[in-house]
Formats: structure tokens, C-alpha cells, sequence
């Protein structure tokens, strides 16, 4: 990342652990209640990224410039067997995804979270976000990619939840783009990625497609555990939908 975003990162962070640390309690539906630290974090999270702190089109590989090169197969995957190649394939997918979302906007990219039954059911990590153009669809943004974000998560950013003994039943599951405060809030349903690689047509464009992984810039962030959202096996929220004012 460029000094720019780690800074801005870097004031996510502190945000995030005064909320933590604080003792007010946040209004939710005209109730006030004391949510517990790792609600807290959540909540403050979303609303930072939200706020800007991490811009949502500038990720993993900002760059004044990119390319939209059709790439073959119709497959992303850090297992190339090559040196530095999980680098590489990485900031390539960031660098469509910053393109494609400075054209087409938030509409044309969803959230992206991933899901281990085996290590917790109810509990869905957001881990990115994909972006898609001329006719891509948001299941085939995310089946085309599916081998790359899951190795992405279990590998660098949720191995102790999503890695190891939780790595074979992961699950990928979508959310509108820039959702993550109303999927905190519980107003926003997450759909599951069904499909295989092996429907995507034939000549499927992987430069029609784009990701930006989330990033943890701190071993605090790590360990504590970045924005996750908890829902039922339908991908709807567990709880009551509520309204936030962090204001203070």
C-alpha cells in the first residue's frame, strides 16, 4: 500500500480502539444498549471504511494506470507455481478492480465475505470486493475468482478462522457493493455463490473482472479480527435489524 492508505489505515486502528474502550452505549432502535467489545469493533470498523477511511476503489494495488488484458484460463488462483506469483495475480486483480469501479462505480462491485462451518457457522468474514463490467455478473466476477479469494483469506488474512482444519468448507457469499454499515446493522441479506468455474462460458474475460482484498496493516488487527458480520444458514442476520449514531 502507499503511505497514503497505511495512514489512513493507521486511523481506522486508532478509532477503532477507542470505541473499544468506550463506555458509552449505542442507541439502537430508541434502546439504549451496551454492546460487547467485539460488537463494538465491528460496528466502528464499518463505519470508518464507510466513512472513507479506506476507500473502497483503492486497495491492495492502487496505480495510476492498468490494464485490462484478457487473461486465460477463466480462473484466478495464487497457485502458479511461480516465485512471487500470489503477488503478482493479487495486484493484477486489484489493479482491474480500481479500473473497472472508477468507470462503472459502486454499482458495478459487491461485497465479498467467506464463511468456515466447520470453524464457526454463524459468523461470515468480509475479505474484499469484486467488480465486474460488459456483461460480467456479480456470481461470475466471484466464481472466476472464487480459488483466489479463498486462498487470499485461509492463507494471509483469516488463517486462524478460516485456514488449516476450517479451510474445506469454505463458503463465498455476497453482499451490494459498499454495504458493510448496513450489513452490520442487519439490513442487508447475504447471498451465496452457487456456481463453478466450469459454467463460466467459454470465452469468459478475466479483464472483465476485478478484486480488492481486505488488508489487516496491524498483528493488533490480526489478532482481534477485522469486520465480520453474523448471519443464519440463509445468509439472514440472526438479530433484529438497528440504526447506529457514532457521532460522538
Amino acid at each position: 500500500m502507499v503511505l497514503a492508505q497505511k495512514l489512513g489505515r493507521l486511523l481506522i486502528l486508532a478509532s477503532v480502539r477507542r470505541c473499544l474502550i468506550c463506555t458509552q452505549s449505542f442507541n439502537v432502535q430508541g434502546l439504549a444498549l451496551s454492546l460487547q467489545p467485539s460488537e463494538r469493533l465491528t460496528i466502528c470498523f464499518a463505519k470508518q471504511k464507510q466513512k472513507g477511511g479506506a476507500s473502497p476503489a483503492k486497495g491492495f494495488a492502487s496505480s495510476s494506470s492498468t490494464s485490462t488484458q484478457s487473461q486465460k484460463p477463466a480462473v484466478r488462483s495464487l497457485s502458479s507455481g511461480q516465485s512471487g506469483s500470489g503477488t503478482k495475480v493479487l495486484r493484477k486483480a486489484a489493479l482491474l478492480f480500481d479500473s473497472i469501479r472508477k468507470e462503472h462505480g459502486v454499482s458495478a462491485s459487491s461485497d465479498v465475505y467467506v464463511r468456515s462451518p466447520s470453524n464457526n457457522k454463524t459468523t461470515f468474514w468480509f475479505v474484499g470486493k469484486i467488480a465486474y463490467q460488459n456483461g460480467a455478473t456479480a456470481e461470475q466476477a466471484a466464481v472466476a475468482q472464487k480459488r483466489l479469494i479463498f486462498e487470499y483469506s485461509k492463507l494471509e488474512l483469516r488463517p486462524q478462522n478460516l485456514g488449516g482444519p476450517f479451510s474445506h468448507d469454505l463458503e463465498l457469499w455476497l453482499a451490494p457493493g459498499d454495504s458493510e454499515m448496513d450489513t452490520v446493522q442487519n439490513k442487508v441479506n447475504l447471498e451465496p455463490v452457487i456456481g463453478s468455474a466450469s459454467a463460466l462460458p467459454d470465452n469468459f474475460d478475466l479483464g472483465n473482472i476485478g478484486f480488492n482484498p481486505e488488508i489487516y496493516v496491524t498483528a493488533d488487527e490480526r489478532l482481534e479480527g477485522g469486520l465480520r458480520v453474523q448471519r443464519d444458514e440463509h445468509g439472514k442476520p440472526t438479530k433484529s435489524k438497528f440504526d447506529v449514531n457514532l457521532s460522538a
